[in-house]
């Protein structure tokens, strides 16, 4: 879990966005997701929100598969095909987890959408950060990365893909 606690380092740091809550402690299994309404059994991430009156209550699901995996072949030692879906899929649960706290924090409403493309924004600058201190071409990598993150994705059935096309084309 220590990649999810790196991550949230590095969103908040690239952002200026620092928290004060530890993302490790809103972490739920699968079978507490199962549990939680608006669970999608087949999204390998999933930020659960309910807001009432003034307090609003977290829960963040991320497949464990998917975070032992990053943990084994680190993006951050080498980022490639084979983590880069795994790395995103991470970082987009992180980063909604980082944005709509930082905006709880400070009582500033957020949509579902800014959500969306906070974490567009967050993938790809991150893992074209990431590329460019593993030695590869900024100029290029942001052309080829950029067709890959946004023009070449799968959606769920499941999710509202309205506010994820609009984020992806934004």
């Amino acid at each position: 879990m220590r990649f999810i606690k790196t991550l949230q380092s590095v969103l908040e740091h690239l952002n200026d966005a620092h928290i004060s809550t530890d993302v490790l402690d809103y972490l739920v299994n699968a079978e507490t997701r199962r549990e939680l309404p608006g669970a999608l059994e087949h999204s390998p991430e999933q930020l659960f929100v309910r807001h009432e009156d003034d307090t609003v209550e977290l829960a963040l699901y991320i497949d464990p598969g998917l975070v032992s995996d990053l943990e084994t072949d680190s993006p951050y030692k080498r980022l490639h095909p084979g983590n880069l879906e795994k790395f995103c899929v991470v970082l987009e649960g992180v980063s909604h987890f980082v944005f709509l706290t930082w905006c709880a924090e400070r009582e500033r409403a957020v949509s579902c959408l800014e959500m969306e493309i906070q974490a567009e924004v967050d993938k790809f600058v991150c893992a074209w950060l990431l590329l460019g201190e593993q030695g590869q071409p900024y100029a290029a990598t942001a052309q080829a990365l950029s067709r890959q993150l946004f023009d070449s994705y799968e959606l769920l059935e499941e999710v509202d893909r309205s506010r994820y096309v609009t984020a992806a084309t934004v």
